[in-house]
């Protein structure tokens, strides 16, 4: 039996340019909250938060993407469930940025409130101010990232949403035997 329905090359190229930049800012993701979950004046509450997410937004890219590449006719995994898996990255990606926005980070506050030991707390102006600044810098980087990984994400559930009315309109496949 033929497959119901294969997207067009532009769709297929644009699902698969899409997914590996959403890997790429997943790795980039991954690797600045490691980097500040590593310093000894952030604990690993932004790891905490933005992990899960960013993780299983890998995993799925790395599944669509092989699925795209090797199915024949360029199929990527169903589109119905494209269209949930999404739904449910983006919105949980919303959620967990949002969280790390309202906890400060990026800010001096956060910096100031989530440092490890008391005394790196009491001389947050005395202390090393580049590494103070270097975190805020990164916080700042990893709210940016994190806001591109949402939009990425919302753009693939659309394409996904349009892939599955298309295939939902689609006539009943007739094979003669």
């Amino acid at each position: 039996v033929p497959p119901k329905y294969t997207s067009p090359k532009g769709m297929w190229v644009s699902k698969l340019i899409l997914r590996i930049f959403s890997v790429i800012l997943c790795i980039t993701l991954a690797a600045l909250g490691g980097a500040m979950a590593n310093s000894h004046i952030v604990d690993a509450v932004v790891f905490i938060v933005m992990g899960p997410p960013v993780f299983a937004a890998l995993a799925w890219d790395i599944a669509e993407g092989i699925c795209i590449l090797a199915r024949g006719g360029h199929r990527g995994i169903h589109p119905g469930a494209c269209v949930g898996v999404d739904l449910i990255l983006w919105l949980g990606l919303i959620a967990c940025t949002v969280i790390l926005g309202l906890i400060g980070v990026g800010t001096n506050g956060f910096l100031y409130y989530y440092s490890s030991s008391y005394y790196d707390s009491y001389d947050f102006y005395d202390y090393d101010m580049g590494l103070y600044s270097d975190m805020i810098t990164k916080g700042r980087a990893m709210l940016g990232l994190a806001s591109c990984l949402i939009i990425v994400h919302f753009v693939l559930f659309v394409l996904a949403c349009y892939e599955t009315n298309v295939r939902n309109n689609m006539g009943p496949t007739i094979v003669y035997v």
